[in-house]
């Protein structure tokens, strides 16, 4: 319902992450992006996942989340075909963001919200769970299905996708790529949050 989104938003707002560097930053109609470091006690688990070539002191996590069409609970054709379009949507966006940072000279990487693993390059001992992920970064709500748990996002509810990319850059080198044009149709600054 729309109190409970409102009032999960707000109680988000009140436990703001202290691993947040940025954001969430708006890429377009329903699609935004948090820049979070990487929480020491993640950073075992995240070089199972990335690999031991990646300093995980330096990782910078950035979980996307894009505005589902259908409420993605159900299990259908309709909604398999918008989580379709959803990671395609998040492939075409990480691709080009990752090459950019890249061309800078920083590692990046995207996970493939389908299996769990790097989408560029090696895949390692462990799979990347999206959804435990957020909430442990962003301390978004999480809600029981039954078999599997699903996040809540603070305006979307369960209407929502998330999928993360990785990079070793520095905050404000994404944060400057976030601002531009070729990577934000809707390209404003973005605030930086201090690290605490």
């Amino acid at each position: 319902s729309a109190a409970a989104v409102t009032h999960m938003a707000a109680a988000t707002e009140r436990r703001r992450s202290k691993a947040l560097r940025a954001g969430p930053v708006r890429l377009g109609e329903g699609f935004e992006v948090c820049v979070c470091s990487c929480p020491k006690r993640m950073g075992a688990d995240l070089r199972a996942v990335v690999g031991p070539h990646v300093d995980v002191a330096q990782l910078l996590i950035l979980p996307t989340f894009q505005k589902a069409q259908a409420n993605l609970m159900a299990d259908n054709p309709v909604v398999q075909a918008e989580k379709d379009r959803l990671l395609e949507e998040f492939f075409a966006w990480s691709r080009r963001f990752c090459e950019a940072l890249s061309a800078r000279g920083f590692w990046a990487n995207f996970v493939d919200p389908a299996s769990g693993y790097p989408a560029l390059g090696d895949r390692y001992s462990s799979g990347y769970p999206e959804v435990l992920a957020a909430q442990q970064l962003l301390q978004y709500e999480l809600v029981e299905t039954g078999c599997c748990k699903m996040l809540a996002h603070p305006q979307w509810g369960t209407n929502v996708y998330p999928a993360t990319v990785f990079t070793v850059a520095p905050v404000d080198v994404v944060c400057e790529l976030l601002s531009s044009p070729a990577h934000n149709p809707l390209a404003g600054p973005v605030v930086q949050h201090p690290q605490s």
